[in-house]
């Protein structure tokens, strides 16, 4: 019987680690997608990336409506690329703040059976509102799909994972004050239970080095 997959929670070593290009698709790719996918809707997401659950590739989910039964609006690609803008990596300007949590991060100072929205850690994070995508599907075809929006946000969160930043890298200094209580939280979780792994860095300073939190371009 295969493994029931678990989200990872911060600050797990395998949220920063590298992620590895997809190279086997198939029937065993579309068996993680669709585990994956199961995952994000036991536990209420919209995304999903695969290091969230410990397998360090460049695939991810999501369905922006967050509802099981629409499958039409579900998306599985692997190895994406952003094409549009072109500089993506190094335009931090007319970005559009919102409102974001990840499955990474619960909110372990919520009182018992708060509701969702309250069971996450929440920041207001910078995205572009349109974006181009280029990726691989299930069998390895290369396409391009348009994302604005909701969808693009979605898109940008999990894209994110694929390069080792985490939500609350992208909040401002004021944000990151705020949120920090709740990682400590975290950190001291994961510290008594592990206590021979190291610690992840809690804010990391992404654009110090674009180049090295680029997905390399498809050589598909």
């Amino acid at each position: 019987m295969a493994t029931k997959l678990r989200v990872l929670w911060y600050p797990h070593p395998g949220l920063r680690a590298t992620n590895q290009r997809v190279r086997i698709f198939g029937q065993s790719l579309q068996s993680l997608a669709r585990s994956m996918f199961d995952v994000m809707y036991e536990e209420g997401g919209v995304g999903l990336a695969a290091p969230q659950v410990g397998m360090n590739l460049q695939l991810m989910v999501f369905n922006p409506t967050a509802d099981r039964k629409q499958t039409d609006a579900e998306v599985i690609l692997a190895n994406p690329e952003i094409v549009f803008p072109s500089d993506y990596h190094t335009n931090h300007t007319k970005l559009v703040c919102q409102e974001e949590a990840c499955l990474s991060f619960p909110n372990l100072l919520a009182p018992k059976g708060a509701p969702p929205e309250e069971s996450l850690i929440l920041g207001s994070v910078p995205r572009h509102k349109r974006i181009v995508v280029s990726a691989q599907d299930l069998n390895s075809k290369r396409f391009k799909m348009e994302l604005k929006g909701w969808e693009a946000r979605v898109f940008q969160h999990e894209y994110d994972h694929l390069i080792g930043i985490l939500f609350p890298d992208r909040l401002s200094e004021e944000e990151q004050r705020k949120v920090t209580p709740f990682l400590v939280v975290l950190e001291q979780k994961f510290a008594k239970e592990n206590p021979n792994e190291p610690l992840i860095e809690r804010f990391h300073n992404f654009r110090s080095n674009q180049k090295s939190h680029q997905i390399p371009q498809s050589d598909n």
